[in-house]
């Protein structure tokens, strides 16, 4: 049986395809020391006319969060955050 050049073309398109679809993993492995931390600060007004700092800090690791935050008000009054 004689077949046409579009048919051995779409045959080895095909066969290619699978090929790759095999050999690229569909996640890559996690990496044991990658994280990723973000640090933010800035100032707050509330509603009632109060104001102060705050600061935290992110940090992501496989799948891990870890946040810690700290803030002060006007009056002096300071108080921390944490959560895992």
């Amino acid at each position: 049986m004689k077949t046409g050049p579009l048919l051995s073309l779409l045959a080895t398109a095909t066969i290619a395809g699978s090929v790759l679809v095999l050999a690229n993993p569909a996640r890559a492995a996690d990496e044991k020391d990658k994280s990723t931390t973000t640090t933010r600060t800035g100032t707050y007004t509330t509603s009632k006319g109060g104001s102060g700092t705050t600061s935290s800090v992110t940090t992501r690791s496989n799948g891990t969060v870890e946040r810690k935050g700290t803030w002060t008000n006007a009056s002096g009054g300071t108080g921390t955050v944490q959560s895992q």
